[in-house]
């Protein structure tokens, strides 16, 4: 029967992909659901069979609680595509937080598998699903060389066990400035960069003349908007939303936008600063163009509200070939936060970064 199994998922996988190879799940959990007090999780047999395991004394699977321990006489349900675990496949009951928690499972003598976590941190991976959801392992890219990626996204309703919840969600909203007026021709990245390329795979999100930007189906989880690009430039972005899925997910932002001249866009003036975080000194370095003439140069230091908290003059750091090096302290005391760091000359801004105090 698993060889039967073997070879009928397999077959099963090219068939729907003839132009690649099969798409071996990362992990071995694919579903956890709750239903009041109780959880359940589904795993796939298939990846058992990849494995060669016949019984879960082979497998090793720990959740915040510790250790799950199988009875002996719980074995995988190979007449199905999944097996479902609940406490009666128990020694001990087990607790699984439905809130925050993770689950991580080992095969193989230790080899480890993908970990599901979630939680109510912005930066887990998705939030912990509220009553009648569920956890779902979804594939979303596979690159050149095949290489598959697979979230953890939420379902509206149990997805494998028939449910077939939907994992996706709207995702809609407007982008202002530090003034309130609407950032049109903006592009908004959400994802890291090599998923974007191809673009149709995660393209960036654009916004129209009012500021509008409109995704019909995002796959239901956290994501980290870190970028937005307006006429080639790139501003560092720094906010974390959450998708639901089978829901409509609004939400307003506000960036600040510098405007940048000619000299900044074919990239002659570069700042950075080293640390970066850092608690209380930093050392800014500044590479200016040979052929430019500066007069009357600034360092402004701005809240990422556009506020302007600190103006330093720079005339006396320019050495003769165009460098600049000096320590800054946070002499202010400026709380833990991210700032804008501008570097002017006669008035206008020059060059951009970002700093961020912890």
């Amino acid at each position: 029967m698993k060889r039967i199994l073997f070879v009928f998922f397999l077959v099963l996988s090219v068939s729907l992909r003839p132009n690649a190879n099969p798409i071996f799940p990362e992990s071995l959990v694919m579903e956890v659901y709750f239903e009041g007090d109780e959880w359940f999780i589904v795993v796939d047999n298939f990846v058992l069979e990849m494995f060669d395991v016949e019984t879960f004394q082979e497998v090793e699977m720990f959740s915040g609680s510790g250790l799950f321990v199988f009875k002996e006489d719980f074995l995988p349900d190979f007449a199905n595509y999944y097996t479902v675990i609940t406490q009666d496949a128990l020694v001990y009951p087990h607790q699984v937080s439905r809130v925050s928690d993770h689950i991580s499972t080992y095969v193989y003598g230790g080899y480890p598998l993908m970990d599901l976590a979630w939680g109510t941190s912005p930066t887990s991976p998705v939030k912990g699903p509220f009553e009648g959801q569920s956890l779902v392992l979804v594939f979303v890219y596979e690159d050149n060389n095949y290489d598959p990626l697979f979230w953890l996204c939420k379902a509206s309703v149990p997805y494998f066990t028939g449910g077939n919840g939907t994992v996706s969600g709207t995702f809609d909203g407007y982008l202002f400035d530090q003034n309130s007026n609407p950032v049109a021709n903006a592009e908004i990245k959400y994802v890291p960069d090599e998923l974007t390329n191809p673009p149709y795979f995660f393209p960036p999100l654009t916004t129209d003349q009012s500021g509008y930007f409109f995704k019909q189906e995002m796959p239901a989880r956290n994501y980290h908007l870190h970028q937005v690009v307006i006429d080639g430039v790139d501003y560092d972005f720094d906010e974390y939303i959450s998708i639901e899925p089978d829901s409509v997910n609004s939400y307003n932002f506000n960036m600040v936008i510098t405007q940048v001249p000619d000299l900044l866009r074919s990239g002659t003036v570069k700042i950075t600063n080293s640390p970066n975080p850092f608690s209380d000194k930093t050392v800014f370095n500044i590479d200016l163009d040979e052929k430019q003439h500066f007069q009357n140069m600034n360092l402004i230091i701005s809240d990422m509200a556009g506020r302007i908290l600190s103006v330093i003059p720079l005339n006396g750091f320019v050495s003769n070939d165009q460098k600049m090096k000096f320590s800054w302290e946070n002499n202010h005391q400026l709380p833990s936060g991210s700032y804008l760091i501008s570097l002017s000359d006669s008035g206008k801004t020059i060059s951009t970064c970002k700093m961020t105090i912890y």
